[in-house]
């Protein structure tokens, strides 16, 4: 939870008039009232978690380039990425000892590419924040996650912002 209460506390101290995303309206926006009302619930909303997320995803601007991107036709944003010629940064699998067969975890229709993907997440995350509850940031499985997840959340910033610099989007991608 206090990364929950910790993140919000960051937010609201520093509120941004918008927040840039890709899937965004759909997705990533949805996602944090979601799993915040989740977080609550296991804590009995001690900390107004689920409220002050809520306040958060009314109250900020949503840049959502996907519906520019490809008129509202699910398109991944790698796909976008690459039609408008921005190079996207993946987390290699094989870079990174996890001490889980992460490819084993995920849904078949996700295949078996070599790098991190979203679906890998959840079971990436769950063993992170299992190691962080026991107190075993010092354990090498633990970086591992951490830099591994680290690299993979920041590499699409970058490339977010190169693919917001194309706009307006004179082609589509569908």
């Amino acid at each position: 939870m206090l990364v929950w209460s910790s993140g919000l506390d960051y937010l609201e101290a520093k509120p941004p008039e918008s927040v840039l995303t890709y899937n965004g309206d759909r997705f990533d926006l949805p996602h944090i009232e979601g799993r915040a009302r989740i977080a609550a619930e296991k804590i009995e909303d001690r900390f107004d978690v689920a409220q002050r997320a809520e306040a958060f995803v009314d109250r900020v601007e949503s840049i959502d380039l996907m519906p520019e991107v490809c008129d509202d036709e699910y398109t991944s944003f790698e796909d976008a990425c690459e039609t408008f010629d921005v190079d996207v940064i993946r987390t290699p699998l094989d870079e990174y000892s996890f001490d889980i067969d992460v490819i084993a975890h995920r849904p078949t229709s996700k295949g078996i590419d070599p790098y991190m993907m979203g679906c890998d997440i959840p079971v990436l995350g769950e063993r992170y924040l299992n190691l962080l509850s026991i107190g075993t940031t010092d354990h090498p499985a633990f970086q591992e996650l951490h830099e591994a997840i680290k690299h993979y959340a920041t590499t699409d910033v970058g490339p977010l912002f190169e693919l917001d610099d194309r706009r307006p989007f004179n082609e589509k991608v569908v």
